[in-house]
Parts: C-alpha cells; sequence; structure tokens
C-alpha cells in the first residue's frame, strides 16, 4: 500500500559526518551547561548506542546522533530559566503549537525520567522514505528540464523533417520506414528521421519510466557490512513529500541483488548531483540515488 513521507525540515538534515566527534563530557564540560550534561549521561544510559556533539553558539543544546547513521537524531535540551529538559527531533509533533512554531518538534519536562524516556520514544533511525524525499524535488525539476529539451529538440527535428505530429500519416510512415531499415531520401533527411523516431521514443519512455524511479540509499551497518535499501517511489506532484509505493528488502554486498543494484548506480556516481542522466536517472548525494527505467 502507497503512503506519503513529509521531508524533514531543514534544521534536521544535518549530515552525522560534519559534527565534531571529539566532544568529550569530561574535558569539553564547558561547553554545555552542567544541567544539561547530567541529562546526557542519564540519555547514554539509556541509549548507549548514540553519541552527542556540541550545537554552535550555545550551551544548552547539545546535537545527538548514531555515528552508524548518516543524519543526525536531533537535540537534547535545557531550559535554566524554567528547568526542563527538552527532546527535540523531527517525528515530533507537539500539537500545542503550530507547524512553524519553534516548539512544534519538541517535548519538554520537569523530571529528568520521564524526558529520558521523551527522548527514547521520539529519537528513531531515518526510514528510506525520508531519505528519499530529500532530493525528490529536485528530482522532479531535474527530469522536467530533460523532458523540456528533448521536446524542444523533438519539434525542431519535426519541422527539419515537415511532419506535424506523432499520430500524422507522414510521421507513421517515416517511423515504419526506419523500423524496417529503409533509407529515405539523402543521407541528412534520413538522419534527421532517425533522430526524430529516437528523440520520440526516448520522450515516451522518459514520461512513463521516469515518474515512478527507484530510490536507492547506501549505508554501512554496525558491523561495517555495506548494504542497500531501497523503495519504489511516485515523484509526481512532489514538492515538500514523497509517495512511496513499495518498500524493497535491505540487501548487502556479495549478495546478487546488491551486485545487480550498484552496476546501475555506477554511471550516476560520475553525474553531477541533482542532474538528470538520460535513460539512468539522478545522483543526489554519494549515498542516494533515484533509477528510473
Amino acid at each position: 500500500m502507497s503512503f506519503l513521507v513529509e521531508r524533514p525540515t531543514d534544521r534536521f538534515c544535518v549530515r552525522a559526518s560534519v559534527l565534531d566527534a571529539r566532544f568529550d563530557m569530561v574535558e569539553d564540560a564547558h561547553m554545555a551547561h552542567p544541567t544539561l550534561l547530567v541529562f546526557v549521561r542519564a540519555v547514554s544510559k539509556k541509549l548507549p548506542h548514540v553519541k552527542f556533539a556540541p550545537v554552535l553558539n550555545t550551551r544548552r543544546r547539545l546535537w545527538v546522533y548514531d555515528p552508524h547513521q548518516t543524519y543526525v537524531l536531533g537535540m537534547l535540551l535545557y531550559d535554566e530559566i524554567n528547568e526542563k529538559y527538552g527532546v527535540e527531533a523531527r517525528n515530533i509533533e507537539n500539537l500545542r503549537y503550530g507547524s512553524g512554531h519553534s516548539q512544534y518538534h519538541q517535548l519538554w519536562s520537569k523530571n529528568i525520567d520521564t524526558a529520558v524516556k521523551k527522548v527514547a520514544a521520539n529519537l528513531q533511525p531515518w526510514s528510506v522514505g525520508e531519505f528519499a524525499s530529500l532530493g525528490v524535488r529536485a528530482y522532479s525539476l531535474s527530469r522536467d528540464t530533460e523532458i523540456n529539451e528533448a521536446e524542444t529538440k523533438r519539434n525542431i527535428l519535426r519541422d527539419k523533417v515537415g511532419v506535424k505530429g506523432n499520430n500524422s500519416p507522414a510521421y507513421i510512415y517515416l517511423k515504419s520506414q526506419i523500423n524496417n531499415n529503409v533509407r529515405l531520401g539523402d543521407q541528412e533527411f534520413h538522419d534527421n528521421v532517425r533522430e526524430l523516431v529516437d528523440t520520440q521514443d526516448y520522450l515516451s519512455q522518459l514520461r512513463q519510466d521516469g515518474v515512478t524511479p527507484k530510490f536507492v540509499y547506501g549505508g554501512t551497518d554496525r558491523h561495517g557490512r555495506q548494504y542497500l535499501d531501497s523503495a519504489t517511489i511516485n515523484t509526481e506532484y512532489a514538492y515538500s513529500r514523497v509517495q512511496v509505493d513499495h518498500i524493497h528488502p535491505r540487501v548487502y554486498e556479495g549478495e546478487p541483488e546488491f551486485d545487480a543494484l550498484v552496476s546501475k548506480l555506477a554511471v550516476l556516481n560520475m553525474a553531477e548531483p541533482d542532474h538528470y542522466v538520460r535513460g539512468v536517472g539522478m545522483k543526489h548525494a554519494s549515498d542516494m540515488f533515484y533509477v528510473s527505467g
């Protein structure tokens, strides 16, 4: 069954790799409020796999991240005036506030044990759907640009050949001749007809297959094994959300399905980010790809 996934706000789209992994709660204690560090130690006991990093220009917030995950999980907060402990995470929807309010993604408690429970419940790993939502708008725009360029090229070729549209008797005849390897007129005319047919076929394929690409995310698990997560998505009308039609099973390095996907990604990996590659798809980042066709 298809479902929609909202794109996380930019404040949570922070890669763990850019954080200061050298943060130490003893040696760097001056970088965080003492009570916040008490909160951090309590969270560490509950979630021993997570790490913490300083947030610039504040001692009352700390990033929370998992070294084996791409993006941060959220932040721990301390309100010194009201003596409250808080957590900020992308999946929190605090309905006491509007979606644009600074506390919409925050939960608070004066009780540290209650606050730790809120942290454990809301610092969730990113899903493949959330990853897919990050570049889906860029994919749609890049694909639209490819369609527009192909349409322009096709229209120019139509003028050169002298046909009006795909359903015109002249085009139907010329296409049948090309498909039957019949030489048409001089070399220039023949080449223009061949290119027109190829461009129109590509446009038809692009409009059909490109709407529902397979999104692929590459990661490494806690044991050092490389894996690929993937999902078939629908990019029509995509802007701040993505429609996930099907989530495929995770595949690991060495498995036939992994090797098959990697061979498709090899071409995209050499391309510029957010640039649609004809007949292949688009790379959004070094670990996120949209494979069409």
